[in-house]
C-alpha cells in the first residue's frame, strides 16, 4: 500500500470528526493532483484526492502523543537528522501547514511507542512522488525555517484564495522581503471579514462545515446572509404563506382570482429558488442534500412550482393539500431561528413522549375491551350507546380522556348499574391524574437536560468560533496574541454599527484582567459578551435642577425627595387599589353599560384622573424627563393616564369614549410591584417572552397545516340540522334552537380564519367532540382521525409548552436562591477608565484613520474618562451566572475529547504509513524554484 493510499484511508476515517477544539475544518476546492496524489490546502488540512480532511496542528496546538503527556510546542530546534537507537527510526514528509506555516512531521516508531511532532518549514506546496520518478536524488536537503516577514497574519483565510488556482499556496512575500502595504492591508482584510464569519457562525450555532471555503464562494454567501436579501426572503415566504387567506376557498370578499395568486405565488417560489441556488453555491450540493431541512424545502419547492404552474395552465385551483407545508419556508428564514431551535427541542422531546403515549394507548385498549364487555350491547339489554362496537369504545374513552363527554358518558351505565362508576373513575384516576401528570413531569425532565445540553453545546461552539477566528488575527512576528488594530478590524465586521470607542472599550474589557498589551486566546474567549455592552459615559450624578435659581432648586429637590420616599409610592398604591375596588363593585351593580353609575360618578373618575396626573407631574418634575422615561413602569403610567385624560375630554364633548374608558383597570397591574412573588413572576414573564414567542409561533404554523389541510377536507360539507338521530342532534337543529346551543354549524372549515376559530376551540377541549361527530356524521367514519391526530399533536406541543414554563420559573427561582443581586449587577455591567495617553497611542496605531484627535480634544477634560456598560438581562446571562461550576467542568470535558482525537488520529497515521524509502517530496518554493527532498529512514 503507497503512503497515498494509507493517507486516504486514515483521513476517511478522520473525515466524521467534525467538531475539533483546536483545528480548523474547512472543504477544500484545489484541483486534483492525480491517481493516488495527496493535496495539502492552507488551512492545516491534509485532504485526499476525494475532498475528505484531517486537520494538522497550528504553532502552537496541543496535540499529545502516546509517549507522554508533552506535546508541540514549536520548537524549531530539533534537528532534521537526530539519530535513535538501532530499533529505532523516523521518517519524515513536509506537510504545507495552516494558512502560512507548514510543517515537517516527523514519525517515530519504537517498539510500542509513537509518536509524532510537527516542526516549522516555509510555505511550500508539497506533493509525494513516485522514486521512479527520473528527477529523484539520493541525498536528502535540509530545509529552514524562513524568518518572520513582518506584519503579515499567521494563516490567511479561506476566502483569500481561489478554487482553481493551480499552486495551491503562494508565498506573499519573496522570501527575506518585507511586505508591501497594499499586500498586508488586503491580507488583513480578508482575515478580518473571515475571523467575524467565524463569530456570526458560533453566535447562530451553525456548523463550520458551511463555512466559505474560497474566494467564489464568498460573494454568495455574503449575499444570501445580507439583511436586505434576508427581508426579502421572509417578505417571499410570508406572501406565500398569506396567499391562503386569498385563494379559493376563502372569505368571498378576500377571494382574488386565480390569474393574480397564481403569478404572485410564482414569483414568490421563484425567488426562493433563487435563495437556495444561492445557498448551494457556497455550501456545495452534497451537503445541501444532505441537510435534512433544505431538502425538506427543495422537495417543497420543486412540487409547489409545479402545482402553481397547473393552477396557472387550467386557470383553476384543484386539490391542494401541498399547501400546508408553506410554513417550512417561513420557519427557514433567518428571523426565525428561535422558533427552529424551538422545535428542534420539541422533536429531541418527542422519544420519552411516544414512550408515554405508549404507555397511555395501552391502558385505552384494556379499557376499551374491558368498557365493551360489561356495557355493550348483549342477548340481554341494549347496553350504553357509548359502547355498541369496539372502536366506538376506543373513541369515547379516548374523548374522556379530556373530560369532554363526562359524565355524558357513564350516565346511561351508571342508570344500569350504579357499579359502573367504578369503571370510569379508575380509568380518570389511572389516565387523566396519574399518567398525563407523569408524562409532564416524563417531559419537563428531558426538557430540562436539554435546556442545558443546548446551552453547553452553544457554549462549546462559541469558543470553537473563537478559536478559528483568533487564529486569523495573530501575526507571525506575535502568532499569540490580537493587537487592537486587528481586532478593531474585525469588529467593523462583525458589529458594523460599533463606532471607534465602542472597539475601544471591547478591547479594554477583554483587557481587564490582564497586564497585557494585546489579547491572548483566553481573553478572546470572551469577546461574546464584549460586544454585548452598551456603553454610556459616566457623568456627574447632578440633578437637572441644579444650575436653576435657588427657590426652584429648592423646591425641585423637596419634590425629588418626596417622589422617592416609601410614603409617597405607598400613597399612590392605595390611590390604585382603591379606584379599583370602586369599579369593580359598580360593575357588579350594574344591570347593563348604559345605566347610570352612582358609585363611580364621573367626578370620581375625574378625581382619580386628576390624582394620577398630579402624580406624573411631580415625578417628572423630581426626577427629571431622562429619569422618568427611563422605567417602563413610569411609561405605562403616562399612557393609561393619558387615556385617561383623553377619556374626559371626549366625554365633555359628547363622543364616546367606550374603548378608552375599559382601559382603566389595566392601572391595577403597578399592584404587581408591591410582592415579591408578583415580582419573580412577572420578571418570568419578561425573560420567557422572546421564547413564549417561538412557542406561539409553532402553534400558529400547527394551526394552519391543520387549518388547509381542514379546508381542503371539509370546506363542501354543511353542518346545518345534521346528525340526526344522535348524542349531538341538539347542537346543529337550526329548526329549533330555543336552547341557544343550535350554533354548532359555525364550527365549519368554509376559509382559513373560520377553520383557525375551529381548530382553537378544538385545543380548548370543552365539547370538541361534538364537532368531531357532526363532520364524522357528514364526510365519513374516518375523518376522526383528522381530528384525533389534531388534539395529539397539541397535547405534545402545549405539554412542551407547560414543561418549558415550568423549568424557566424553577431555574428563576434555583437563580434567585444561588445568587444575590449585587452578583449579578456586577456581572451585567461594568465601569472602565480611558487614558489620554491611551487614546493617543491606539490613534498612532489606526494607520492615518479617523482616528480620535478630535474626540480626546472635545471629551478629556482631565487624564480619563469613565464609561459604564450595561449587557440585558437575558436567559443566556443568567445561565452563565447559575452554571459557572458546570461550564468548567465542560471545558475539561471537551478538552480530554480533544486530546482522545488528537491520540486517536495520531495512531491512525503511525498505523497507514509505511515505510517504503522509494518515494520522495517534491516542493515548489515561492521562487518557482523546485527542491527535492529525499524521504529517508533514520536507524
Amino acid at each position: 500500500m503507497t503512503d497515498a493510499q494509507s493517507i486516504d484511508n486514515m483521513l476517511r476515517r478522520r473525515h466524521s470528526d467534525e467538531d475539533s477544539l483546536v483545528t480548523h475544518e474547512e472543504h477544500s476546492t484545489e484541483p486534483d493532483p492525480g491517481p493516488g496524489g495527496t493535496r495539502y490546502n492552507r488551512s492545516n488540512s491534509l485532504l485526499d484526492s476525494s475532498g475528505l480532511l484531517s486537520s494538522y496542528p497550528d504553532n502552537g496546538s496541543y496535540h499529545p502523543n502516546t509517549a507522554g503527556e508533552q506535546g508541540w510546542t514549536g520548537d524549531e530546534s530539533q534537528s532534521a537528522g537526530t539519530a535513535g537507537n538501532s530499533d529505532k527510526h523516523s521518517d519524515r514528509a513536509t506537510v504545507h501547514g495552516g494558512n502560512g506555516s507548514d510543517h515537517l512531521v516527523q514519525t517515530e516508531m519504537d517498539g510500542n511507542r509513537n509518536s509524532v511532532s510537527y516542526l516549522p518549514v516555509p510555505e511550500t506546496s508539497v506533493r509525494i512522488v513516485s522514486s521512479a520518478d527520473p528527477a529523484s536524488s539520493s541525498s536528502s536537503t535540509s530545509i529552514s525555517r524562513v524568518s518572520s516577514v513582518g506584519d503579515l497574519p499567521l494563516q490567511t483565510g479561506n476566502t483569500g484564495r481561489r478554487g482553481r488556482d493551480e499552486q495551491i499556496c503562494k508565498e506573499l512575500v519573496n522570501t527575506g522581503d518585507s511586505p508591501s502595504e497594499d499586500i498586508s492591508k488586503k491580507t488583513w482584510e480578508i482575515n478580518y471579514r473571515e475571523a467575524a464569519i467565524f463569530l456570526d457562525e458560533g453566535n447562530n450555532n451553525d456548523k463550520f462545515l458551511h463555512h466559505p471555503r474560497n474566494k467564489e464562494a464568498l460573494p454568495a454567501y455574503l449575499l444570501v446572509h445580507s439583511r436586505w436579501f434576508n427581508a426579502i426572503d421572509f417578505m417571499a415566504s410570508l406572501i406565500i404563506v398569506l396567499l391562503g387567506l386569498f385563494e379559493e376557498p376563502c372569505i368571498p370578499s378576500l377571494m382574488v382570482p386565480v390569474p393574480i395568486h397564481g403569478s404572485i405565488e410564482l414569483c414568490s417560489l421563484v425567488l426562493l429558488s433563487l435563495q437556495m441556488m444561492m445557498k448551494t453555491r457556497w455550501i456545495g450540493l452534497r451537503s445541501c442534500v444532505k441537510h435534512k431541512r433544505t431538502l425538506i424545502k427543495s422537495t417543497s419547492l420543486i412540487i409547489m412550482i409545479l402545482e402553481a404552474v397547473v393552477v396557472l395552465v387550467r386557470q383553476k385551483n384543484h386539490f391542494r393539500i401541498t399547501r400546508a407545508l408553506r410554513p417550512i419556508f417561513l420557519l427557514d428564514t433567518s428571523l426565525c431561528g428561535g422558533t427552529r431551535r424551538f422545535i428542534r427541542q420539541i422533536l429531541q422531546s418527542v422519544p420519552p413522549i411516544l414512550d408515554m403515549m405508549g404507555l397511555l394507548l395501552f391502558v385505552m385498549l384494556i379499557y376499551s375491551v374491558l368498557g365493551f364487555y360489561l356495557f355493550g350491547p348483549s342477548d340481554f339489554k341494549a347496553g350504553s350507546p357509548y359502547f355498541t362496537t369496539f372502536v366506538d369504545s376506543f373513541i369515547n374513552l379516548f374523548v374522556l380522556l379530556t373530560t369532554a363527554n363526562y359524565p355524558d358518558v357513564m350516565m346511561p351505565s351508571y342508570a344500569d348499574n350504579p357499579f359502573s362508576a367504578i369503571f370510569f373513575i379508575s380509568y380518570l384516576a389511572i389516565v387523566l391524574y396519574f399518567l398525563m401528570n407523569l408524562m409532564l413531569a416524563v417531559v419537563y425532565d428531558a426538557f430540562t437536560t436539554i435546556e442545558i445540553g443546548k446551552f453547553k453545546k452553544l457554549f462549546i461552539h462559541k469558543r470553537k468560533a473563537c478559536q478559528h477566528a483568533f487564529k486569523l488575527l495573530v501575526t507571525k512576528d506575535n502568532p499569540s496574541g490580537v493587537s487592537f488594530r486587528n481586532f478593531s478590524g474585525m469588529i467593523a465586521h462583525f458589529c458594523p454599527g460599533s463606532s471607534q470607542l465602542d472597539r475601544i472599550l471591547m478591547y479594554k474589557i477583554l483587557l481587564a484582567d490582564s497586564n497585557r498589551e494585546n489579547l491572548c486566546v483566553e481573553d478572546f474567549y470572551k469577546v461574546y459578551d464584549a460586544v454585548q455592552y452598551r456603553w454610556r459615559l459616566v457623568e456627574p450624578d447632578v440633578p437637572y435642577y441644579e444650575h436653576c435659581r435657588t427657590p426652584f432648586s429648592v423646591i425641585f429637590g423637596g419634590i425629588r425627595v418626596l417622589v422617592k420616599s416609601k410614603a409617597f409610592e405607598f400613597t399612590i398604591y392605595m390611590l390604585i387599589f382603591t379606584n379599583g375596588v370602586l369599579l369593580i363593585l359598580q360593575t357588579y351593580l350594574l344591570r347593563s353599560p348604559s345605566d347610570q353609575q352612582d358609585i363611580y360618578a364621573s367626578w370620581v373618575s375625574f378625581i382619580f384622573i386628576g390624582a394620577y396626573t398630579v402624580e406624573f407631574i411631580l415625578k417628572l418634575i423630581g426626577l427629571g424627563p431622562s429619569a422618568y422615561f427611563k422605567s417602563l413602569w413610569n411609561v405605562f403610567d403616562f399612557i393609561v393616564t393619558l387615556c385617561g385624560l383623553l377619556s374626559v375630554a371626549l366625554t365633555e364633548l359628547n363622543i364616546p369614549a367606550f374603548y378608552i374608558v375599559i382601559l382603566r383597570p389595566i392601572r391595577l397591574l403597578r399592584l404587581f410591584k408591591m410582592k415579591k412573588r408578583f415580582r419573580d413572576v412577572f420578571g418570568t414573564f419578561v425573560i420567557l417572552l422572546p421564547r413564549l414567542n417561538s412557542a406561539v409561533i409553532v402553534l400558529v404554523f400547527v394551526y394552519y397545516f391543520y387549518g388547509i389541510i381542514g379546508v381542503e377536507l371539509f370546506h363542501n360539507y354543511e353542518l346545518k340540522n345534521c346528525c340526526k338521530n344522535t348524542t349531538v342532534e341538539p347542537y346543529y337543529n337550526t329548526d329549533d334552537n330555543s336552547s341557544g346551543i343550535g350554533y354548532y354549524y359555525l364550527n365549519n372549515f368554509n376559509s382559513l380564519p373560520a377553520a383557525g376559530v375551529t381548530l382553537f376551540e378544538l385545543t380548548v377541549v370543552n365539547n370538541w367532540f361534538i364537532i368531531m361527530e357532526g363532520f364524522a356524521a357528514v364526510s365519513g367514519y374516518w375523518s376522526r382521525i383528522y381530528f384525533m391526530s389534531f388534539y395529539l399533536f397539541t397535547m405534545v406541543v402545549m405539554t412542551i409548552v407547560v414543561a418549558f414554563i415550568l423549568e424557566a420559573f424553577l431555574f428563576r427561582i434555583q437563580y434567585k436562591q444561588t445568587m444575590n443581586k449585587e452578583e449579578e449587577l456586577r456581572t451585567l455591567s461594568v465601569s472602565l477608565k480611558i487614558y489620554r495617553e491611551e487614546m493617543i497611542r491606539l490613534d498612532e496605531m489606526m494607520d492615518g484613520g479617523r482616528g480620535f484627535k478630535d474626540y480626546i480634544n472635545n471629551e478629556f477634560q482631565g487624564d480619563s474618562v469613565e464609561f459604564t456598560g450595561y449587557k440585558r438581562r437575558t436567559k443566556e446571562e443568567l445561565q452563565k451566572l447559575m452554571y459557572r461550576k458546570e461550564m468548567d467542568q465542560w471545558l475539561e470535558e471537551a478538552q480530554e475529547e480533544e486530546r482522545r482525537r488528537a491520540e486517536d488520529f495520531q495512531q491512525s497515521v503511525l498505523t497507514n504509513l509505511t515505510l517504503d524509502s522509494g518515494h520522495r517530496i517534491q516542493v515548489n518554493d515561492s521562487d518557482s524554484e523546485d527542491l527535492t527532498l529525499n524521504r529517508e529512514i533514520i536507524s
